[in-house]
């Protein structure tokens, strides 16, 4: 039995590689995922969601599936719409000759490569090929090039394929209604339509009296799943009449927590119950898609329930999106899948275990499509000032309408490292540091070869030195002020006459005041701006 988080499993199927052609925003993508483990993570757009749809699509069954015209890339119905999905770690009862064993293919791990024949050297793995044209009628088939008409592949045998993606829809996986998880975990379906004839007849009381063993059973494993993936139970799970639906035929039982209806819980708590029995529902194989992992859970339900899914070993494999940077934090490097979509070609790159301090630093820089790196805290507090300006003058439309954000670089060098490494990854990346620092300043051709985009002060300065030569007068001494305000008066005014030197003691935090003593508006800015970097003023 392989153990997908807190849940058994029969078989341990997972996906090796995935093509796409002209499905909604993604012109042509082939990806191979790494692991058992696997955050899709990119900025807005960048066709996370779309992978999850696509694998949903070819291995899922769907009960009356639906494709439009705003499922076809650029709407252009002409180009079907095409998905391979190829699958390995197999179960026996789909690779029999009688089932799928004549259109077994090889899979080459160490090179990632998909040949036509397999052998000795190679894992047996089968592709399934999703193909809907301009009839607008999907079509499934096992498929190899010995026989690319395929053979076609029915819901049943889709089910096979165990795949379960955690939608949003938590409600429908709380009642015994069609295709619901519930339904999945229960054993026996005789036990529900029975006791739903009895509550068209006398309603919830006589739901309550029926015999629903298979149910109650149903409904206990719901329970166990929920409390080890963090969800809060407070009495008892078990099955009873949701009145606002008790006309319908089918559908009106669902999941109790003691008296009191699980579909009325808040959204995280939903999404947590609804996830046990969705598991639990797999038969066979242990693929799981889940988007927007975060959604409606607090960071620490979060962390909770990011562990009890992580599969143990090789076992199983989980696929979910973010945009949470509490998930990330959490994550080995090699667990994020970093997602570009560029003129309508997806690619996704395994993010490369050095770029593990840069994920706990600054995971956001990993949600964004563009990413200003300041070197340090003071560059990021000047930088997110200035957003509001650059909104001011751009229409209203903030930076983040640009898909851009600025991160803090932790001072120095390591900015520098940080920068190359996310741009090597594939962000747009620019850098925003002192000229003070020699290591930090550096020329066109390395910006171009590296494709960062430097800004750097004139003048080999610091930023405070910048800001201080640059402000009008009036603004200059107001930013002294700051300083004596938010530093003490004495402690600021002793640091500058340290600095000037020559025995000159500055009395009063009031550059006007200084002007009065002698020092001339040029070194009154240079002194200032020198000792407020050395000192951290700011």
């Amino acid at each position: 039995m392989a153990v997908l988080g807190n849940f058994e499993q029969t078989t341990t199927m997972q996906i090796r590689q995935i093509s796409i052609q002209n499905f909604r925003g993604i012109k042509s993508s082939t990806w191979v995922p790494k692991g058992s483990f696997l955050c899709l993570v990119g900025h807005g757009d960048s066709t996370k969601s779309t992978l999850l749809d696509a694998i949903e699509l070819a291995l899922s069954p769907r009960y009356g599936l639906q494709v439009s015209e705003a499922d076809f890339h650029l709407l252009d119905v002409g180009n079907p719409i095409q998905i391979e999905v190829t699958v390995g770690n197999l179960p026996d009862r789909l690779i029999t000759v009688g089932k799928f064993g004549m259109y077994l293919r090889g899979w080459k791990q160490e090179t990632s490569e998909l040949i036509d024949e397999p052998d000795d050297e190679t894992e047996a793995v089968l592709t399934i090929r999703f193909t809907v044209d301009d009839s607008f009628e999907p079509s499934w088939v096992i498929m190899n090039d010995r026989t690319p008409e395929g053979k076609p592949l029915s819901m049943r045998d889709r089910e096979l394929m165990g795949v379960v993606r955690i939608t949003s829809d938590v409600n429908r996986h709380l009642t015994w209604t069609r295709g619901s998880a519930l339904s999945g975990a229960t054993e026996s379906g005789e036990g529900g339509r029975r006791a739903l004839a009895l509550a068209q007849q006398s309603a919830r009381h006589q739901v309550e009296k029926a015999e629903l063993s298979h149910l109650g059973e149903a409904a206990g494993k719901a329970e166990v799943a929920a409390r080890k993936i963090g969800a809060i139970v407070r009495n008892k799970f078990r099955p009873s009449l949701y009145l606002p639906h008790w006309g319908s035929q089918y559908g009106v039982l669902g999941l109790y927590d003691g008296e009191v209806p699980l579909h009325s819980a808040g959204l995280g708590t939903r999404r947590l119950v609804a996830l046990g029995p969705q598991s639990l529902a797999i038969s066979e194989g242990s693929i799981v898609l889940i988007d927007e992992i975060e959604n409606g859970l607090e960071p620490h339900r979060l962390r909770h329930l990011l562990s009890s899914l992580r599969p143990k070993g090789t076992d199983g494999q989980v696929f979910f999106t973010t945009h949470s940077a509490v998930t990330l934090i959490e994550l080995k490097a090699a667990d994020v899948q970093y997602v570009m979509a560029r003129d309508a070609t997806t690619c996704v790159t395994v993010v490369a275990d050095d770029l593990q301090p840069i994920l706990r630093a600054m995971p956001e820089a990993f949600l964004a499509k563009r990413v200003v790196i300041a070197e340090g805290k003071t560059e990021l507090g000047l930088t997110r000032g200035l957003e509001e300006v650059w909104q001011t003058e751009n229409e209203g439309l903030p930076l983040t309408h640009r898909g851009s954000i600025v991160v803090d670089g932790a001072g120095g060098p390591q900015a520098k490292v940080r920068a190359l490494k996310l741009a090597q990854l594939g962000t747009d990346t620019a850098l925003l540091v002192d000229s003070d620092n020699p290591e930090l300043v550096v020329d066109e051709r390395w910006q171009r070869e590296t494709g960062v985009k430097v800004f750097c002060w004139e003048g080999n300065v610091s930023t405070e030195e910048r800001v201080a030569l640059d402000l009008p007068w009036d603004s200059f001494t107001e930013m002294v002020l700051l300083a004596a305000r938010c530093n003490g008066h004495e402690s600021v005014c002793a640091k500058l006459s340290n600095a000037i030197g020559n025995g000159v003691r500055i009395s009063t935090p009031d550059p006007n005041d200084w002007l009065k003593q002698g020092i001339s508006d040029l070194n009154a800015r240079h002194i200032f701006g020198i000792t407020a970097k050395s000192e951290e003023w700011f």
